[in-house]
């Protein structure tokens, strides 16, 4: 029996969708660093007709990429601030409405998945109240419209499995969304190669591939065109300064010889974004020899007497530059693959962080990282908190594992269970791979794998449910 679902069972998943996230939206917003970038582009796009980083106000216009990523985001930003006053909750709601309606589209097209009606209501309502998909819209980053985008393609996949073809012109149209939101979601040209193999065999999946390939170039091809028209050169530069100019790439070469996790970001990164020199702190721990600790603490007192405010001096960034390359050779089994381990394990198991719900434990930010002692002690006077940020990080390991160990136990039978575990899991993998090399280390950037996970292990649950059911009714009493 295929199952489908009823009208109200639509409405009840649209309300799930739609409820919590606009409460979280009014309630409590939060804004991150990078809005600054996108209400910059947004503003120019809407005041100057432009894609720029420059002062809206200026009407300088001084061409750009797009900001953080390419301008997709702004774009949408533009768009609601058109019709809706310049305001961050316009933003949050709009796209509580895009993710609720991307939601209903995976909840309808999943659902002959499931042996019933009832299954199928529970995972549309997983899909809905994701524990690490939720609570992104109250913060003011693409990730809700990304993850959207991700639910277009995760049901455009399923799709295709069940009718036996891969949906190209679909699927062209989702993903080029989703790269215009991030540029990380090339990632997704891994599951829909899984599937378009799974479905048609090698070399007709690659013909179908190279065409889901051409039309999302078309659009991309277009705007790179602009761009190198326009002297941005052939590629993006992979980090935003904020008020302009080319990043320090010599000094974000050092960093990247030591630092692990997002909390060590705003002691020593953020501040070259913003040219704020002067709230540069450096652990002393992260110093691989004294002479390199000397070396670096004459480098930043000169930053922050001399340059406060000012462009990254040259000098300094190829001092750093070297620092870097010296620790690369003396250290390349810790830089290599010791790092982006830490790093990926940071990326699924990171119990500071609170997968974007409004929970904070404020004593920790102000006295950094305390001993243990002192972390129990904090732990215990703030149950709900704590409570949140372990289980989060809890179920975000879990996730990836579970998966693991079933895809082992599945790899030789039950077709459409290997699909999806495959599919999730070569996604996460790569995924993690990706963002750890880079020190893209915040467990955000590996959320959009969450929807593929979670499909894959609930899909798994009700199948093996319904066949220990049919077992039992069949089993002579």
């Amino acid at each position: 029996m295929i199952a489908d679902l009823r009208r109200r069972d639509l409405y009840l998943i649209a309300a799930a969708a739609l409820i919590p996230r606009l409460l979280l939206v009014y309630f409590a917003p939060a804004t991150a660093g990078d809005w600054t970038v996108y209400q910059t582009v947004a503003e120019n796009i809407l005041t100057n007709q432009c894609v720029s980083l420059s002062d809206p106000i200026s009407g300088a216009c001084i061409p750009h990429w797009g900001g953080n990523q390419l301008p997709g985001f702004p774009w949408f930003i533009a768009a609601v601030w058109s019709i809706l006053p310049h305001e961050w909750i316009w933003v949050g709601i709009a796209q509580s409405f895009a993710i609720t309606f991307s939601t209903l589209y995976l909840a309808k097209s999943v659902a002959p998945l499931f042996p019933s009606r009832h299954w199928s209501l529970l995972a549309g309502l997983l899909a809905a109240l994701s524990p690490l998909v939720v609570p992104w819209v109250r913060i003011t980053l693409p990730e809700t419209l990304v993850l959207a985008t991700i639910q277009l393609i995760l049901a455009e996949l399923v799709r295709s499995y069940l009718e036996g073809r891969l949906r190209v012109i679909p699927l062209a149209f989702a993903s080029t969304l989703a790269i215009f939101l991030r540029y990380d979601s090339v990632l997704l040209a891994v599951p829909i190669a899984i599937t378009g193999i799974v479905i048609h065999g090698p070399w007709e999946a690659m013909r179908r591939g190279s065409i889901l390939l051409l039309l999302v170039a078309i659009p991309l091809g277009l705007w790179w065109a602009r761009s190198m028209a326009i002297g941005l050169g052939p590629y993006p530069k992979p980090y935003t300064v904020q008020s302009g100019g080319a990043p320090p790439l010599g000094y974000i070469a050092w960093g990247k010889t030591w630092a692990v996790d997002q909390y060590q970001a705003p002691s020593w990164v953020y501040a070259v974004y913003t040219r704020r020199y002067s709230t540069i702190n450096i652990d002393p721990g992260v110093y691989g020899t004294d002479d390199e600790r000397q070396q670096v603490e004459r480098l930043v007192a000169e930053l922050k007497a001399f340059h406060e405010r000012k462009p990254f001096p040259s000098h300094i960034d190829a001092a750093f530059a070297q620092i870097a390359a010296a620790r690369r050779a003396a250290e390349p089994l810790h830089y290599w693959v010791v790092l982006p381990l830490q790093r990926a394990a940071t990326l699924w198991f990171n119990p500071r962080n609170s997968a974007a719900w409004p929970v904070s434990l404020e004593t920790v930010k102000n006295e950094g990282l305390p001993s243990h002692s002192r972390l129990v002690e904090i732990a215990l006077a703030n149950p709900v908190a704590t409570l949140v940020k372990l289980g989060t990080a809890t179920y975000r390991l879990a996730l990836p594992l579970a998966a693991l160990f079933l895809l082992v136990k599945f790899r030789r039978r039950r077709p459409i269970e290997v699909w999806l575990l495959t599919s999730g899991v070569a996604y996460a993998f790569s995924s993690t791979f990706f963002h750890a090399a880079l020190l893209m280390a915040e467990p955000r950037y590996i959320v959009e794998t969450i929807p593929f996970l979670e499909l894959a292990l609930f899909t798994i649950l009700a199948r093996w449910n319904e066949r220990r059911r049919d077992a039992a009714v069949d089993t002579p009493t």
